[in-house]
């Protein structure tokens, strides 16, 4: 968790003097300190209400400034509470009164990754929807956007991308709208697209016609489904697979899960001797592959 998050101390009125400085230079960075509540203790739960409680303040603080300069760069990393809407009424009027060039958000839970019980995610789920609907401004300013452990409703992942209009780099970490169901993504200007340990049972790339770079990383076991579909995906030129394979996996043959998806750059991780043994023991799937290969080598010489 502490290598996703910007590690920034909380912080102090010499701090906000020079974040007010930063202001006037056009770039605004800023982090809560963050700890985890998977061990359950008061001590650290009493450090995550501080820093977020500091990180609110700080932001509240800096984007008050009267300074009327357009932001080149607004980047924050915070906690999914309460009190963190003040961050979303803050942006939302500096969004209104003025020129935010790439604004960036990474919101995480206090209980995060799979160490969050689904009914935490439920909860979470609907602090980061009230957000939303409440911001809709913020949301439609966002180059990036990447949210943790929250447990979302059928449309609601559609809903905040047919907002974001922005968004070039969204990563999902532990989400999903229910175990065992599909995602469907259209975006117009999706560049990167992250989907960590998410219980997504398939996740189907309709319309991306900017993606570029695609990681998923841990997927749910399927004997009869790949973890991903290609749709329209022209420019896709990235794909960095993770995953721990068992026999309740569905056994990836290249030819057949990329589809018409010509991919420069792949990166296979599947914890396992036996990633290639369903191309190089056949000579007929061997073919199918060596084809592909031919293509991509066509496709880096244009």
């Amino acid at each position: 968790m502490r290598d996703m998050a910007r590690q920034l101390r909380p912080s102090t009125d010499p701090d906000l003097e020079q974040m007010a400085e930063f202001v006037s230079r056009g770039a605004i960075e800023k982090g809560a300190d963050f700890e985890s509540l998977e061990n359950g203790s008061k001590s650290t739960f009493d450090v995550v209400v501080q820093s977020n409680m500091d990180m609110v303040k700080a932001v509240t603080s800096i984007l008050a400034h009267t300074s009327h300069c357009t932001i080149e760069l607004l980047s924050l990393t915070f906690y999914l509470r309460d009190e963190s809407i003040e961050i979303f009424r803050s942006v939302d009027y500096t969004m209104q009164n003025r020129e935010v060039v790439t604004a960036s958000f990474a919101v995480f839970p206090e209980i995060q990754d799979m160490d969050c019980p689904d009914d935490d995610m439920v909860i979470y789920a609907r602090r980061f929807l009230s957000f939303f609907n409440n911001y809709p401004r913020v949301f439609g300013g966002l180059k990036s956007l990447h949210i943790s452990s929250v447990r979302l409703g059928k449309f609601d992942i559609a809903n905040v991308l047919s907002t974001s209009m922005k968004l070039e780099n969204l990563c999902l970490n532990n989400c999903d709208c229910g175990i065992g169901s599909v995602l469907q993504i259209e975006h117009p200007q999706l560049m990167e697209l992250k989907i960590i340990f998410c219980a997504f049972e398939k996740v189907e790339l309709n319309w991306l016609p900017k993606l570029q770079r695609l990681t998923c990383d841990s997927w749910m076991p399927s004997q009869d489904r790949y973890p991903l579909s290609f749709g329209y995906v022209p420019q896709l030129w990235e794909l960095r697979l993770i995953n721990a394979v068992s026999t309740l996996h569905k056994t990836i043959k290249l030819s057949d899960f990329l589809g018409n998806a010509i991919i420069c750059l792949l990166d296979l991780d599947f914890q396992t001797t036996s990633v290639w043994s369903h191309i190089c023991y056949e000579e007929e799937d061997f073919k199918e592959y060596d084809q592909l290969r031919q293509q991509i080598i066509r496709r880096k010489m244009v």
